[in-house]
């Protein structure tokens, strides 16, 4: 009597060779096709990527909408950015400047 050990290397001998090669089609396909999971993994990382951008710009049309109403309808919000941005002042207002720590400046003109 043989062992079915013996039956199992010998069995596998015996399948035809186009079935081991249709078998290893179907593998490649289902790794590397247009619709195989090495694709799935890829375009859903794009997804993810994408998902992160657009929550990022929407974060940002938000404030840029926030931006726009201030501008149409609030004097204050314009006083702010004319003074931050332009450096603009009151009347009889003065600005100091101050450069931006560890720049040198310079002052062209006559020495006093």
């Amino acid at each position: 009597m043989t062992q079915p050990s013996e039956l199992a290397p010998s069995a596998w001998w015996k399948l035809p060779w186009w079935a081991i090669l249709i078998v290893a089609a179907f593998l490649a396909m289902a790794l590397f096709g247009e619709r195989g999971v090495l694709r799935v993994v890829d375009v859903s990382r794009q997804r993810d990527m994408l998902q992160q951008e657009i929550a990022r710009l929407s974060e940002k049309n938000d404030r840029l909408a926030e931006e726009i109403r201030g501008l149409r309808s609030d004097r204050r919000f314009i006083e702010d950015i004319a003074r931050r941005d332009l450096r603009m002042a009151r009347e009889n207002e003065i600005i100091y400047v101050f450069p931006p720590q560890g720049k040198a400046v310079t002052i062209d003109g006559p020495a006093l």
